[in-house]
């Protein structure tokens, strides 16, 4: 595994129309945050089909 390729979700979405996408995206874009150090104790992952809930 690399780590450049991992990622976190905070918010699936879904299908959503396309107005409604580019209102998320809009509110995305004017997310303004100071950065900050994230420490993870553990990993998990799932292979598709199955959802990963956790420990």
């Amino acid at each position: 595994m690399i780590p450049a390729n991992f990622h976190i979700t905070l918010v699936f979405v879904g299908a959503v129309a396309a107005e409604a996408r580019q209102a998320l995206e809009d509110a995305a874009a004017r997310i303004a945050a100071r950065s900050f150090v994230l420490t993870l104790d553990h990993f998990g992952y799932w292979r598709k089909p199955q959802i990963f809930m956790g420990e």
